[in-house]
């Protein structure tokens, strides 16, 4: 458990994780369920999952590797590194999707952005109002 402004994760958590802060930064390992809320939640290229990640924040950027990703957030980015080896299941206003989610989706979302580099490997459910590919 953690509660301050300002999180950073660079080691290894052998379990369940908590963190509730503004700014949260995880470039480490979290050996368990990872649950966050935040103003901004970050997972860096270093970062790990090993279990769900269940997030709630103003703005969420995957670049690490997630085994399941359940979110709410204003934005939700999962650029070209990030990957989600199962589901993904979020609400959001603004999804982007350049890396790679292994199984299925569930979206509800006003903007899907769907990169060039976007790999969805399973079944997908979405309700926008605006899709763009790029």
């Amino acid at each position: 458990y953690k509660i301050e402004d300002v999180i950073e994760v660079n080691n290894l958590i052998d379990g369940n994780t908590y963190l509730l802060g503004t700014d949260v930064t995880i470039s480490g390992q979290i050996g368990g369920d990872l649950f966050v809320i935040a103003e901004k939640i970050n997972l860096t290229t270093d970062s790990y999952v090993y279990g769900n990640m269940y997030a709630i924040a103003e703005t969420i950027t995957i670049d690490g590797i997630v085994c399941d990703l359940y979110s709410m957030s204003e934005t939700l980015d999962i650029t070209e590194n990030g990957v989600i080896l199962r589901d993904l299941r979020s609400f959001a206003d603004t999804l982007s999707i350049n890396g790679t989610v292994q199984r299925n989706t569930h979206l509800s979302v006003a903007l899907l952005t769907v990169g060039e580099k976007a790999q969805i490997k399973s079944k997908s459910r979405v309700s926008p109002t605006i899709i763009k590919k790029c």
